[in-house]
């Protein structure tokens, strides 16, 4: 409760100095430094710079707290009071345009997926995102197009024709106030450095379910009605897509940026979209505090149908494909696709599309299909090199890119002539969300990283996120020595000390009248129980940086997929299922190597389970990797497979002259088994330099390459190596 409060004051005081000092304050203007306006002043100033000094003391008490509390638990009912200041903040915000001097430049902050409101169009304005019409939306697609009704989020096959909208002048802070900070801190800093006549803040929301090209031209659209001469752009998140397209439209408007802040980016793609596509899963809101919005409801009658909810309007959403890893990303990080003959990377982007073409649940129109598609983004907008965009202009990269549990690669199944989505494959090299190598830009813009236990969503309003901010802005000295100690030294772990457990089974993934489902809950050493999920539901697994994910596929009703700490924890499944057919369970339980390779794998098949014998198993990965079987379960071991790749490479970043050949030295446990015509490899750059089929490394020319080993077994193993090739200067 304590937490609470000082949360809440912080945003008392934020209100204040957002809402209420403009109007206190009238505008500077070019003759503001005369002796008489400045009498007139003195007292207003005071006052300001005692506000400015709470505000201050009140982002140290929100560091501290941040620093201490999970991503989402106990940030549920912080957040519920924010929801109610919503309808205070629009009515208040009407205010801050009775300016008499008019500022001639802006600070546009870009929001990430899915914090914009959209409104309804057939229920008279009605919120949808977030708000009581998610209710009326959800029902219009149990219609499922009867009586011509269907979401308003639905758009057509080609990726246009949603009812639903944005409303710029309604929606001043986002779908929830995860910027309201922002805006306060920058508005701040305006009054404080006497910049406020010159700069406004203005926050744009979009249409994130749309075409980023139509979201750039209307930011274009927007700039240039308001009149503004020149702006600073901050992007968070997807908003940083936003920003990146509408740079690429124009040489008018790369003409008009005259800095900006993009934080946690995924330049090169993250794979949230993608799996909202092929599973109906809301990485970002799943079990977190977004959904506490509608509470109980939500679980008792929305949960149940919210995932085909979501993949009617995901299938047909440019911004999702667009955001999905595009050639920069692909010719790094491979895509790895399983076939009777083992698993191999797949590294061409055109055998990406072919592959996300044969999934039946992805629009081929929007992977490679027409203007709003993946491929027309990543290789016609950008030109196959985001970063290239904005080459001549004042960028700083932010982020966290290393600390959570996020997804590096996907894996697909061959299914006959279906490719079929095998879930994702994790590391601690990103933000829960980003990787590191798709927001940091590879070295070519200065990155400021912010280690924080809180992750993706909540970088945005973290003080030290604010600080850095405005020091970039106003040209302040950017400090690079805030560090979480915990984080860097997990490196030395990395993710071996989690455990990777699926779940295959028939058992229906949504609750039917006869089955509820496979339910999991995972408690600590003291017996509490820290997370749970019941199907497609779930809880506390974001909070603790591990790993829920579930769906349906043509294999298997039901699969699951977790990662959760190897020791201090246990996992118990329980079956939902009543009828007399007992459920039929198949188990990997999996270790990992630091990088996240499967170094051990162990499938048994579990049979007899129904809801009278409640547990069907349960597994503590610091006693045994074998489930300990319930009253009644028969249990039965298929396989164990190991996999000798506990290595990684000697070195990852290296630095060399051209013309050199040399096979990469490998240590870890595992390198001594190392053989490099195992492995598949390729260059990110063969004009810089080249790698055979034996993994010799060429040197070729300058520049940055990025080497990549992919393991055929099906270890789902990756490691790169950065190689950059410097010019040798002529004497």
């Amino acid at each position: 409760m304590k937490q609470h409060k000082l949360f809440f004051r912080f945003l008392v005081v934020i209100l204040t100095i957002t809402l209420v000092m403009p109007m206190l304050l009238p505008p500077l203007s070019p003759l503001a430094g005369e002796s008489s306006d400045l009498i007139e002043l003195d007292d207003i100033q005071s006052e300001l710079d005692d506000t400015l000094d709470e505000l201050d003391e009140t982002l140290s008490e929100l560091e501290s707290i941040l620093s201490e509390i999970s991503e989402t638990s106990e940030l549920e009912s912080i957040l519920d009071e924010l929801s109610e200041l919503d309808d205070i903040l629009n009515e208040l915000s009407e205010e801050l345009s009775e300016s008499t001097d008019t500022p001639r430049r802006a600070i546009y902050i870009l929001p990430g997926y899915s914090v914009s409101k959209l409104y309804s169009r057939r229920f008279r304005g009605m919120p949808i995102w977030l708000g009581p019409g998610i209710v009326t939306d959800i029902g219009l697609h149990l219609l499922g197009g009867r009586l011509g009704r269907q979401s308003e989020l639905v758009n057509n096959e080609d990726g246009t024709g949603m009812s639903a909208f944005v409303d710029r002048d309604r929606d001043r802070f986002g779908a929830l106030p995860l910027y309201v900070p922002m805006v306060a801190s920058i508005r701040a800093a305006l009054i404080r450095n006497g910049l406020d006549h010159i700069y406004t803040v203005e926050f744009f929301p979009y249409n994130f379910i749309g075409d980023l090209n139509e979201s750039a031209r209307e930011l274009a659209d927007d700039i240039r009605e308001k009149g503004y001469e020149s702006v600073i752009l901050i992007g968070h998140s997807n908003g940083g897509l936003v920003a990146s397209t509408f740079v690429a439209h124009s040489e008018e408007n790369r003409n008009m940026v005259e800095s900006a802040i993009l934080i946690g980016v995924p330049l090169w793609g993250s794979y949230l979209g993608l799996e909202m596509i092929e599973t109906g899963a809301l990485t970002l809101f799943d079990g977190t505090f977004y959904m506490t919005l509608i509470n109980a409801f939500y679980r008792i009658f929305l949960r149940p149908i919210s995932r085909s909810w979501i993949m009617d309007w995901a299938r047909n959403s440019p911004n999702l494909y667009q955001m999905t890893p595009g050639p920069e990303y692909i010719s790094r990080i491979p895509l790895l696709y399983r076939t009777a003959d083992g698993t191999r990377g797949v590294t061409e982007m055109d055998e990406v599309y072919e592959i996300f073409n044969r999934s039946p649940n992805m629009n081929s129109n929007l992977v490679n299909g027409n203007e709003r598609s993946l491929r027309h983004l990543r290789e016609t907008v950008f030109d196959g090199d985001i970063l290239g965009v904005w080459e001549g202009i004042d960028l700083t990269l932010m982020g966290n890119d290393y600390g959570r549990l996020t997804p590096i690669t996907v894996v697909y199944r061959q299914h006959g002539s279906e490719a079929i989505f095998d879930g994702n494959v994790f590391t601690r090299a990103g933000d829960g969300l980003v990787i590191g190598p798709s927001m940091n830009g590879d070295g070519r813009f200065d990155f400021i990283n912010i280690p924080s236990r809180m992750g993706h969503v909540l970088m945005a309003m973290e003080p030290r996120t604010l600080r850095t901010i405005n020091n970039l802005i106003f040209g302040n000295p950017v400090s690079f020595s805030e560090y979480d100690a915990g984080l860097l030294s997990s490196a030395d772990v990395g993710i071996s000390d989690m455990l990777r457990v699926e779940i295959k089974s028939s058992d229906p993934l949504v609750a039917t009248r006869r089955n509820t489902g496979i339910r999991v809950n995972i408690y600590n050493q003291n017996g509490v129980r820290v997370a749970e999920a019941t199907g497609d539901s779930q809880r506390g697994f974001w909070d603790n940086d591990f790993v829920y994910s579930a769906w349906s596929n043509a294999l298997y009703e039901t699969n699951i997929l977790i990662y959760i700490p190897k020791e201090g924890y246990t996992m118990e499944v329980f079956t939902g299922n009543s009828n007399p057919r007992a459920s039929d369970i198949t188990v990997f339980t999996q270790t990992l190597s630091q990088s996240g390779a499967i170094l051990s794998r162990n499938e048994y098949h579990l049979t007899g389970a129904n809801q009278s014998t409640r547990s069907i198993f349960t597994l503590n990965g610091g006693m045994s990797l074998t489930p300990s079987i319930g009253s009644g379960v028969q249990i039965a071991a298929i396989s164990t497979e190991t996999f000798n790749e506990d290595w990684i490479f000697a070195s990852t970043m290296l630095y060399l002259e051209s013309e050199m050949s040399f096979i990469p030295e490998v240590s870890g446990p595992d390198a001594i088994y190392v053989n490099m015509s195992d492995y598949d490899w390729h260059s990110s750059d063969p004009t810089v330099a080249s790698v055979s089929d034996e993994g010799l490394i060429t040197t070729i020319g300058p520049g940055t390459a990025i080497i990549t080993a992919i393991a055929r077994d099906d270890s789902l193993k990756i490691e790169m190596l950065s190689i950059t090739v410097y010019e040798v200067p002529i004497e």
